[in-house]
């Protein structure tokens, strides 16, 4: 059974798989997120919720793990032919996640592009042809 803390952590951790900024909007505090959103994730039952929840997100918008990861590949390819780092490296990130390969959290963050590169949400918009 969770408390009210580590279910709002599951739900939060599955909106952006990121177990620090999870953490955080769960009500941990900032100093400890890390540790926690790490040692959170460790815990059977919270697992059990994470990944029910992610199984609820992808019946909602009928999409499956396999298109998740085409779209990242994608996205990777894309970021590189625009020469975009830090959407690549965002992208390779998240890819890690969804395939289980567990980068360190910290290896890299969401803020390596400079502002005049674009974001990993416009390559894949741009791709999808929702902006020209």
């Amino acid at each position: 059974m969770l408390n009210a803390k580590q279910s709002r952590f599951a739900s939060e951790y599955a909106i952006d798989l990121n177990a620090t900024q999870a953490a955080t909007r769960a009500g941990y505090s900032r100093k400890t997120a890390y540790s926690q959103g790490q040692r959170l994730l460790k815990k059977v039952d919270i697992a059990r919720v994470v990944d029910l929840k992610l199984e609820e997100l992808a019946t909602r918008n009928e999409v499956t793990k396999d298109e998740i990861v085409s779209y990242l590949r994608e996205a990777i390819r894309l970021a590189q032919e625009a020469q975009a780092p830090g959407a690549m490296a965002q992208a390779a990130y998240k890819l890690a996640q969804v395939c289980g390969v567990g980068a360190p959290q910290r290896a890299i963050t969401t803020h390596i592009a400079p502002p005049s590169l674009p974001s990993l949400e416009e390559l894949l918009a741009r791709h999808l042809g929702k902006l020209d």
